[in-house]
């Protein structure tokens, strides 16, 4: 609920005082196209991701298809839009019922996946930066203007978290005995090592470079789909590479927020970046809206429903303890 009143929110504020019509206008001038081409580009996108995610299981022992993986991405994706965040288990469940890799070791790799996803985007912004200064300076300045940080709450924070660390180091032994006397403590500690497994599968990858190329790809496409979807309209089709790089960067951060589906937060950080290039911020919503609507709910629905059938095909009975 907090997720949908978020969006609400924030779409009210996005949209606020703008024609909405002239925004739905302007789709009917789309170059399909280019359309196709950003479908191509996040179709390889999330495909890639299936890959590297296989890449991700073969060091725990598991064997899973290439087409189950790529479909429980997919299938994780298509959640996300209903329920925010739930994505990752939809996909560690689903690709447990096609080919019985447990869910708790599986939802390891994909939160060690978005560590390096976390990496990605945090790489590519310095990069950003570095290229289109002036514009995510005055951004920034935009965004976080009149706001102050009181220092004194956030070393309060982080001394408190210190302290409860300490705390249950001191009391280690006696926690532990507590665990092994719980049966559902004890279920909850085997998931643990189970997630713990996962998570430490990236460093026994033995396909690194395969991974490398994989995780550049990934991001590549994205940026490819970010690029092809600014040139459907006509306000976008002079874009440069730059804007696109501007774009992805900060409409990632937007889709970051837990909104639903990323809605209002990836509208207000597109178009006011795109803003800064000199775009109307009804032009601005636009191409906002059109990269939302198509790369982050049109397109998640195709391939998710894609993913689904198959997973509805190929799903093996488990056996239940």
């Amino acid at each position: 609920m907090l997720s949908i009143g978020l969006a609400i929110g924030l779409s009210y504020w996005a949209f606020k005082g703008i024609n909405l019509s002239e925004i739905f206008v302007s789709f009917k001038e789309a170059n399909i196209m280019w359309v196709l081409l950003g479908f191509t580009c996040t179709f390889f996108s999330h495909a890639f991701r299936g890959i590297r995610w296989q890449l991700l299981l073969e060091p725990m022992g598991y064997k899973a298809s290439l087409w189950s993986c790529i479909s429980a991405v997919f299938i994780g994706y298509l959640t996300n839009l209903v329920l925010p965040r739930a994505g990752e288990f939809a996909r560690a469940a689903s690709l447990q019922k096609m080919d019985q890799v447990p869910a708790e070791k599986s939802f390891g790799t994909i939160v060690a996946e978005r560590l390096i996803d976390v990496l990605a985007l945090g790489i590519l912004f310095i990069l950003t930066v570095f290229i289109e200064f002036d514009k995510i300076r005055d951004l920034l300045q935009e965004m976080f203007q009149g706001v102050s940080f009181n220092m004194f709450k956030i070393i309060g924070t982080g001394v408190f978290l210190l302290l409860l660390v300490f705390i249950a180091f001191l009391f280690k032994q006696k926690i532990i005995d507590i665990i092994s006397k719980n049966a559902f403590l004890q279920k909850l500690k085997n998931m643990a090592a189970g997630f713990k497994d996962g998570l430490m599968s990236i460093l026994k990858i033995k396909k690194l470079s395969l991974f490398i190329a994989y995780s550049l790809g990934i991001w590549f496409m994205y940026f490819l789909v970010t690029y092809c979807l600014l040139k459907a309209l006509p306000a976008g089709a002079d874009v440069s590479f730059s804007v696109a790089l501007s774009v992805l960067v900060i409409g990632s951060v937007g889709m970051a927020v837990p909104s639903l589906g990323g809605m209002g937060s990836f509208h207000i950080l597109v178009s006011a970046i795109l803003m800064q290039y000199g775009f109307s911020k009804t032009e601005g919503l636009s191409l906002a809206t059109f990269q939302h609507s198509l790369n982050g709910i049109l397109f998640l629905i195709l391939l998710g429903t894609g993913g689904f059938a198959y997973s509805v095909f190929k799903s093996k009975p488990t056996n239940i303890v």
